[in-house]
């Protein structure tokens, strides 16, 4: 009982929220903080794609989903376009601070609509979607990875649904342009289509679903040799001792030693400005502040 309590109040801990709308597509975000975390979102996104689509379906229409991660703020960052810049009164990329920072993120948190995000992993999500359709849920190799770790850990986290690898495909710009992985979650709206697709796959000899460990470890070997980050995320978020990706840490290393570089431009415009008697010369940030924001990261190691 006491493990069920702790998935029901981590699964309320955090909701999509709306991102943007282009043309007849709603894209939905959210900061993830643990499998369970994710196993939640995945399985609320199905059942409103099942749900919604069967109370549209008496107007002919229909819904279909794709679902991706990305890692912020590195290798992808978030930029305030003009509207959002005017608001929190900063520049597109680092806020009101000299380099990106944990609290820059957490704006975006907040309202994900006043922003953007660029990087290989929000192009790769998009190039993905046009293989969804309305019994297949497209997710990409990243998202699959942790959907497979939270299948593993299903009794923790409570997910449990099968992950197909469809196809490879070649999307333009992605992986070199090789092929990829194309991988589903099933979203069939009823039992007697779920029905005809198992016996669709039959005849076709389609594999079934990889087991979870398989799965994971091929994606990350596909990843790893075409240098994608490979996300990771705690298992619940109260675990203690988790380890952020190399990736992040080899970005936080960077951003210490360009910290440091601006702490000493800064300094050094100070004691010109002092050496030359100009008390107003040279206006440099609150030295204070600048250590705050770097306090805000993990140390360097």
């Amino acid at each position: 009982m006491g493990k069920d309590r702790s998935r029901s109040a981590e699964q309320g801990s955090g909701h999509p929220k709306l991102w943007k709308t282009v043309g007849d597509e709603i894209l939905f975000c959210c900061r993830l903080t643990s499998l369970c975390h994710l196993g939640a979102c995945i399985d609320a996104f199905v059942e409103a794609l099942k749900d919604f689509g069967a109370l549209v379906r008496g107007f002919e229409l229909n819904t279909k989903g794709n679902a991706w991660v990305a890692s912020f703020p590195s290798p992808n960052c978030s930029i305030m376009p003009v509207r959002a810049a005017n608001v929190f009164n900063g520049d597109a990329l680092n806020g009101t601070s000299d380099l990106p920072t944990e609290e820059n993120e957490a704006k975006v948190d907040l309202d994900p609509s006043l922003f953007d995000f660029l990087g290989k992993g929000i192009d790769a999500g998009f190039r993905i979607s046009k293989n969804s359709a309305i019994d297949t849920l497209t997710i990409s190799p990243g998202l699959g990875i942790l959907l497979a770790q939270a299948s593993g850990s299903r009794r923790i986290t409570g997910f449990n649904r099968e992950i197909r690898l469809a196809e490879m495909q070649v999307f333009k710009g992605v992986a070199e342009s090789s092929p990829y992985p194309v991988l589903t979650i099933d979203t069939s709206r009823d039992s007697r289509h779920e029905e005809l697709l198992k016996r669709q796959r039959n005849l076709l000899g389609q594999p079934l679903p990889p087991k979870d460990d398989e799965l994971e470890e091929y994606l990350k070997g596909y990843l790893d040799y075409y240098e994608i980050e490979v996300p990771k995320v705690k298992n619940t978020f109260a675990e203690q001792g988790f380890t952020p990706p190399d990736f992040y840490q080899a970005y936080c290393d960077n951003w210490h030693r360009e910290a440091a570089r601006l702490e000493a431009e800064n300094q050094r415009i100070v004691d010109a400005s002092t050496a030359s008697g100009d008390e107003n010369g040279g206006a440099v940030g609150d030295e204070a502040e600048l250590k705050g924001i770097v306090e805000s990261l993990p140390p360097v190691g």
